[in-house]
């Protein structure tokens, strides 16, 4: 008793309905027009797309590639094509209906001979080819754009605000439209800011090579300046007995220059011999970062203060990037938001991964054998995991809620909504634990058994022992793990990338996601950047706390 209604293109009929819709009560019409626009006498607007037959500039033969071209847009060449298809689609037990071409002519002779006069083809079909066909004189072109991409990602985001009745249809249209059409406006404004070449670039980079190389110079060979910027940056100098201050006698402080020469020794060439061989093997690493890794990380930082497009030189423009992430970008705080979500992971797997590293510590017979096969989900490619768990989410007949029903309880949409979306990605990171279960296994085997003997004596049961001695002597495998899954929480990207394109109603839109789409999808190269630059701050930041409090709950043994 409800009707749905969804806008789409041939395709969908020739590969769905015209396959698997003979029971379905479908129909097709023309995309709906106010009654007041009709009323007008205006025609039904639709839209099209497609490929075409092109010759490269640099062709040899231009003249024979023109009469190519010429045949394979033919009648007969069509039919070749047309026959083709139609013997290897009947002989799989399917319906063969030939796609639509661009030219009237062929299309109505195609609709005469393989839909209008064949029985197999369901009535429905030859109507709704019709449709399509009527359609074609009124259709136009869709714009090749800047933000194609954008407009593409609004309709599907303006559809998702509707149909999750977040919006209405028409506030969802409106502010979709908004988004596109800001767009578009500074994509066609009169360029802007101070144009930057290369040369620029290389300058740049040239002159903060010789900066690193004149303090690298100086650390090495002038003892002031090292304790000098010890002073400045205190990177930790280390302590001296009081018979070996450099003064002599106890309880003396020497100088911050005392001291680094008395722990270091007085200088010598730069140049030393017994520096030859480690500059030597050093050397690749070196020419490697200055080549691959140091001038593309000077780079994006340039360019986030700039406008860029990869199509046009990149254009000085100040803090605009960064002051429209924070104040006028409607995705940015929702996208670190989900992030900032998906941490409850990182203690739920680390808990996950020490349980099965216990359980495996146990003294069993083929106890490696289930290490191997706890391990193998970490070492699952992510592409073949994602597909793997969309059809274990798929709320119909995936395997999770086919077990859910088995006892009874109606399990969620998963995937499909946005309260389970999240927690969907969360309990698919559960599955991979066996890769942070090697961590724990090598921090359970360093435990010594004399602390849970002595613990034991002591009257300590399995629980006391878990929470007074293994914790703590795991306290550093701990700080690790919790590090390494913060950064990669704030990385999370294939599965969105895969499972969710960042839906349903941007429930899965997260950080990594969004900047990937602004610089490969828009080619907002500038503004990507700038987003790589306050991610690497958030992470820096977190890590730098980590760091700081660790010092008051990471035990180590010799410690």
């Amino acid at each position: 008793g409800k009707i749905a209604m969804k806008i789409s293109g041939f395709w969908e009929l020739t590969d769905t309905y015209a396959q698997y819709g003979r029971d379905v009560n479908w129909a097709v019409a023309p995309p709906p027009m106010p009654a007041a626009e009709v009323a007008k006498g205006r025609t039904t607007l639709s839209w099209n797309g497609g490929w075409c037959y092109a010759i490269p500039s640099t062709a040899k033969n231009k003249t024979g590639a023109w009469e190519l071209i010429k045949f394979l847009s033919s009648k007969r060449a069509n039919e070749i094509l047309c026959e083709s298809q139609k013997l290897t689609t009947e002989s799989q037990g399917r319906v063969f209906v030939p796609t639509q071409n661009s030219s009237r002519v062929i299309n109505e002779w195609l609709f005469d001979k393989y839909i209008l006069h064949n029985p197999r083809i369901d009535p429905k079909v030859a109507a709704g080819v019709k449709v399509f066909n009527d359609l074609l004189p009124d259709a136009r072109f869709r714009p090749v754009t800047p933000v194609g991409q954008l407009l593409w990602n609004q309709h599907i985001e303006a559809t998702d605000n509707a149909t999750y009745h977040k919006l209405s249809a028409q506030e969802s249209l409106d502010r979709s439209t908004m988004i596109v059409q800001r767009e578009l406006d500074k994509v066609l404004a009169p360029a802007r800011g101070r144009p930057l070449g290369w040369t620029f670039f290389f300058w740049s980079y040239g002159v903060l090579l010789v900066v690193v190389i004149v303090i690298v110079y100086a650390w090495d060979t002038n003892v002031k300046f090292r304790a000098i910027l010890r002073r400045l940056v205190p990177f930790g100098r280390a302590s001296l007995p009081a018979s070996q201050t450099p003064s002599g006698s106890a309880g003396a402080s020497p100088s911050p220059v005392a001291e680094v020469a008395a722990i270091e020794g007085v200088h010598s060439s730069y140049f030393r011999s017994q520096w030859r061989g480690g500059w030597l093997c050093a050397s690749p690493w070196i020419i490697g970062f200055i080549v691959f890794t140091g001038g593309p990380i000077l780079f994006s930082i340039i360019i986030s203060f700039c406008d860029y497009d990869i199509l046009n030189p990149a254009r000085l423009i100040g803090f605009e990037n960064y002051t429209w992430m924070f104040t006028k970008d409607p995705l940015f705080w929702k996208s670190l938001q989900n992030t900032i979500f998906m941490i409850i992971g990182v203690p739920l797997g680390m808990i996950a991964s020490l349980g099965i590293a216990m359980l495996l510590c146990l003294k069993i017979r083929g106890v490696a054998v289930w290490r191997t096969f706890f391990y193998l989900p970490a070492i699952v490619p992510a592409v073949a995991s994602s597909i793997l768990w969309i059809w274990i989410f798929n709320p119909k007949a995936g395997l999770l809620n086919s077990l859910l029903a088995s006892v009874g309880i109606a399990g969620p949409n998963w995937l499909q909504s946005e309260h389970t979306s999240k927690w969907s990605l969360i309990l698919m990171g559960l599955w991979g634990a066996g890769g942070g279960m090697i961590i724990w296994i090598a921090g359970l085997k360093g435990i010594s058994e004399s602390y849970y003997e002595a613990a034991s004596l002591d009257g300590a049961n399995k629980w006391q022992q878990f929470r007074h001695v293994t914790i703590p002597l795991l306290s550093p495998y701990i700080f690790f793990n919790g590090i390494m899954g913060l950064i990669g929480t704030f990385q999370i990207f294939t599965q969105a990338f895969i499972m969710t394109q960042g839906g349903p109603v941007n429930s899965t839109m997260f950080y990594a996601y969004h900047l990937f789409n602004n610089a490969f999808r828009y080619l907002q190269m500038g503004y990507a950047a700038a987003m790589a630059w306050f991610l690497f701050l958030i992470v820096f930041g977190l890590t730098m706390i980590q760091m700081r409090v660790s010092e008051r709950w990471v035990h180590y043994e010799e410690g």
